[in-house]
């Protein structure tokens, strides 16, 4: 039997009238009118950033999608602007978004130098880090609740990404998954930055990242900086928090350790940015024997003991988000050597230089490679300028 709204509809046909719009239809075109300007600040904000090819694409997707679903039509034909819609415009739009997902699915597998182990997970591939990490940043300064080293953090952000991607080109990342919930200790994104120069290296700096989650650029840095040294760079991944010293946090620590130790190598260097820093400190007196230094930067706990191996602290002057009184304290109560940088708590990044300098000296004195394999031309990591 034809319902009242069928025979309703077929009859709007028959006179050439559009058939009335469904509740749902109406629904979906005000959501779609209500995101069209949190869309236009994506747009203008990720655009200015620059955007990566991915990001162009995906927002070029997008729009079309939201201008469909804002006209999405009782029927194909005229409508309430005025104008001829095109039939399938919906949904030729959300395949596209879906192809440029696949096409960044393939080209981000791994980059020249930076891999996953094990194989990345999809969703570590579909979006380029760089856009999600600038534009977040540039929020986060814009409205004041980022004021550490706020004048330079973007501008050095963006030159260090452009960086990378001269280096690595596309390559996948560990972000959206870590805010997927998808970081575990059975199961986690494990970066692994092998040297050109030492293809089975023996020694190995591991980087544990810090709050917001873990981000390839640090891991790249610091892999970049000790890659001359023939050390290989592993950069875990747990939860956004960045909480190392929980039950979470050390046990993934310890399976990476374990990882490592099955590919050979035999002597590591813990490193960790600012909770990372904090766990690193923690952790390296419960794990003795497991390393032979330690690195801490904008980062260590107020009740960290002696970690019982040599120890460098990188710090910025002017941190405020970790305070560099106690980066001082801890100095001098473990004999730990302190490097002051001048910037605040992003100085590994706004001072990669200086930063980069002093983490390779003290890894290369720790290990015996001070002078050894320093020859940055066979390094396509080192080959990048600061």
């Amino acid at each position: 039997m034809m319902s009242v709204s069928q025979g309703t509809d077929d009859t709007a046909r028959l006179e050439g009238r559009a058939p009335a719009w469904t509740p749902v239809v109406i629904l979906v075109r005000l959501v779609a009118w209500l995101a069209a300007l949190p869309y236009v600040a994506v747009v203008l904000l990720v655009m200015t950033g620059p955007p990566t090819w991915s990001a162009v694409a995906y927002l070029a997707g997008i729009g079309v999608l939201l201008w469909g679903l804002m006209t999405l039509p009782g029927r194909a034909g005229k409508e309430g602007l005025g104008f001829r819609r095109p039939r399938g415009l919906t949904r030729g739009a959300a395949l596209s978004v879906l192809a440029i997902a696949l096409v960044r699915g393939c080209t981000a597998r791994s980059g020249e130098t930076l891999a996953f182990e094990p194989a990345p997970r999809f969703v570590d591939r579909i979006v380029d880090e760089q856009d999600v990490a600038v534009a977040g940043t540039r929020v986060l300064v814009a409205s004041g609740m980022l004021r550490d080293d706020a004048t330079e953090l973007p501008s050095a952000m963006r030159a260090a990404y452009a960086r990378m991607h001269a280096s690595e080109g596309d390559s996948p990342s560990p972000v959206l998954a870590t805010y997927l919930g998808m970081q575990t200790p059975s199961e986690f994104d494990l970066l692994v930055v092998v040297p050109e120069s030492e293809p089975r290296p023996r020694e190995a700096l591991v980087f544990l990242h810090g709050f917001a989650g873990n981000f390839a650029l640090p891991c790249w840095q610091a892999a970049r900086a000790v890659a001359p040294l023939g050390v290989m760079t592993v950069c875990p991944s747990t939860r956004w928090t960045g909480d190392w010293w929980s039950a979470a946090g050390e046990a993934t620590l310890r399976r990476t350790l374990d990882a490592l130790h099955a590919r050979g190598v035999l002597r590591v260097v813990l490193a960790g940015l600012s909770n990372g820093g904090i766990g690193a400190s923690r952790l390296a007196p419960k794990m003795r024997g497991a390393f032979v230094g330690l690195v801490l930067v904008s980062g260590v706990a107020s009740d960290a003991g002696p970690p019982g191996v040599p120890t460098l602290v990188l710090h910025g002057r002017k941190d405020t988000m970790a305070g560099f009184g106690d980066a001082t304290r801890y100095a001098s109560r473990t004999g730990a050597r302190l490097v002051a940088l001048d910037a605040a708590h992003f100085a590994m990044l706004v001072r990669s230089s200086e930063s980069d300098a002093a983490l390779r000296a003290f890894v290369g004195s720790v290990l015996g490679k001070t002078h050894a394999m320093y020859d940055e031309r066979r390094s396509p990591a080192a080959r990048s300028p600061s």
